[in-house]
């Protein structure tokens, strides 16, 4: 319970009130348009999210930068290339964030 209220507190103070479009952002920002397998991932060095920003890679890498410099970069573990109905599903590490906290 104390870390949802934690969790709710902070994304009421960055959404200006409300937390609903703060959280909407950073759920858009793990989901791509389209199919994206790992090799894909891995062999370019970015991609749009549909948060309209886009997720940078460092190729042959399999970190994933996102937009805050102080945290710990998410990267990708197994597994990966999880088929599900509407894409491809790879698991990740950490959060990632669509905003320099």
């Amino acid at each position: 319970a104390g870390a949802w209220a934690f969790l709710v507190d902070g994304l009421t103070d960055i959404g200006g009130g409300d937390p609903i479009p703060t959280l909407t952002t950073i759920l858009e920002y793990h989901v791509t348009p389209g199919t994206r397998l790992a090799r894909q991932v891995l062999a370019t060095a970015g991609f749009p999210t549909l948060a309209d920003l886009d997720i940078r890679h460092s190729r042959g890498s399999i970190i994933l930068r996102d937009k805050d410099p102080d945290f710990r970069n998410p990267r990708l573990v197994g597994p990966l290339n999880v088929r599900a109905s509407n894409g491809v599903v790879h698991v990740i590490n950490r959060v990632l964030l669509p905003v320099n906290l």
